[in-house]
């Protein structure tokens, strides 16, 4: 159900009215135009107007348009990040809407739906819960920590890791002997799988969605990924060149103001985004 055409923000009484369909429709936009956490679109990490800088980008000879928003990444402390999107319509015909948003906030939070980051994140939330309701996702399988008490007599042995962590050497109904984390005493922590499932589509899910179509549409590799989103997975880091691992943790002020930086990180994955979008669609 499309925000503003099939229902209104305004139609969920806990939302302030302050703020319009309109905003929150172009708040879903960029966070998957950028593959944004909901804290670097309207909370926390949330840009400025300002936040949005158009250049020409060289790309085998030739100059192309860009906006490149520029995106303090959560979970590594507000380091920044930049999401280039080509502005030929060909292109990405949603970024010229976006950077036109952009410019009339100025110096202002184009998404900031409280003074209070916080509740402006909540808000979006409960946009997005109505917005993306009947939707999934699907999950991939994983293993969830838990904290298991155990029987005192099973312990064989204690000793410190190599991690410098205290373990327990715990005998197992299968006659097998297995070492554990130890919590605290008599308690451990162990794991149970969690299969594969469906989940709710919520917002994040944009941020999935949009990695995706970086990795099978625009064939990004594992670091073009990792650079787009500001993931910091080990096996993506180890293949950053020494210059950019230097000037990617500069200080946010130091690198803010510096265009030449910000283009040399568009630099890196933009050839691949002049890919013009299917006439139905990206087909993933």
């Amino acid at each position: 159900m499309a925000i503003g055409r099939d229902w209104e923000v305004g139609d969920i009484k806990e939302i302030p009215k302050s703020h319009d369909s309109e905003q929150y429709r172009l708040n879903f936009m960029f966070q998957l135009m950028v593959a944004g956490r909901i804290s670097e679109v309207c909370g926390q990490y949330a840009p400025k107007g300002a936040d949005a800088r158009v250049v020409d980008l060289p790309v085998n000879g030739d100059f192309h348009k860009a906006v490149l928003f520029v995106i303090k990444t959560a979970k590594r402390k507000g380091k920044l990040r930049v999401a280039a999107l080509p502005l030929d319509p060909k292109y990405e015909p949603w970024a010229q809407e976006l950077l036109d948003y952009f410019e009339e906030a100025g110096d202002d939070y184009p998404f900031m739906f409280h003074p209070n980051p916080s509740h402006s994140k909540r808000y979006a939330q409960w946009v997005a819960a109505r917005t993306f309701g009947g939707l999934e996702w699907p999950m991939k399988e994983y293993s969830k920590a838990i904290e298991v008490e155990i029987d005192k007599g099973r312990i064989v042995r204690e000793a410190i890791n190599q991690r410098n962590k205290e373990v327990y050497l715990l005998d197992m109904e299968d006659g097998t002997r297995l070492w554990f984390n130890k919590i605290r005493d008599g308690v451990v922590r162990d794991h149970v799988p969690i299969g594969e499932r469906w989940n709710v589509f919520r917002s994040h899910a944009l941020r999935k969605r949009k990695n995706i179509t970086n990795k099978f549409f625009y064939r990004f590799d594992g670091f073009q990924r990792a650079a787009y989103g500001g993931w910091t997975e080990k096996s993506r880091v180890e293949s950053m060149p020494e210059a950019e691992s230097h000037y990617s943790h500069i200080p946010l002020e130091q690198m803010a103001g510096n265009i030449v930086m910000l283009e040399s990180l568009a630099s890196l994955y933009f050839p691949k985004l002049l890919k013009p979008y299917p006439a139905n669609g990206i087909p993933i």
